[in-house]
């Protein structure tokens, strides 16, 4: 694949170039906006990797899951605001997203994302121990579940996108643009 931001293309193309993207890193599960950085802050920025889910266009959001026992669950209690870098290291793009974040968790939304996973991918959300606690070296974390899974620390990370930065690299010269989504202000800025 090639570059996906092109010196010829306006902000507006490009906003939908960056959509799309994030749509096919929904989508297909080989695309590298699948696995995306998510950094929130707990006095220090905290970065991790999650598992892009979901795409809204209206308003623009992303969703991911969590486990409500993770500290991303009290850092986002504290401070309700996440970054995400993506990138495509086959075209050399990344995109960034601001986001302000609602978590949905025993509610409407959590359920419906709930039923949607497979047993396997249920396990993670239904282990005895919260994630992030110490265990023995040879003991798998899967082996200890709880008797009867239910989505009681499932969590639905609705995200809202209040910035979005795309920065294309290119030997023939780097293109970079900023949209501020919520005051619906773009500017293509400098690399």
């Amino acid at each position: 694949m090639g570059k996906v931001i092109e010196a010829h293309h306006d902000l507006e193309t490009v906003r939908r170039l960056c959509i799309g993207q994030l749509a096919r890193g929904v989508q297909k599960k080989n695309h590298p906006f699948r696995e995306v950085a998510m950094a929130t802050v707990d006095g220090v920025p905290n970065i991790r990797m999650v598992i892009l889910r979901k795409l809204k266009q209206d308003p623009l959001s992303i969703l991911v899951y969590t486990d409500n026992r993770s500290g991303k669950i009290a850092e986002l209690k504290a401070n309700p605001h996440a970054s995400f870098l993506f990138w495509h290291p086959t075209s050399k793009f990344q995109l960034k997203l601001k986001t302000k974040v609602v978590i949905h968790q025993n509610d409407k939304m959590a359920a419906q994302h709930y039923h949607s996973i497979g047993e396997r991918g249920r396990e993670s959300y239904n282990t005895v121990k919260a994630p992030g606690s110490a265990i023995n070296a040879e003991k798998n974390p899967y082996s200890e579940l709880k008797e009867k899974f239910d989505d009681s620390e499932f969590c639905v990370l609705e995200c809202n996108v209040m910035e979005m930065e795309a920065l294309q690299l290119s030997r023939e010269g780097h293109i970079r643009a900023h949209f501020n989504i919520k005051d619906n202000e773009s500017n293509f800025i400098v690399p």
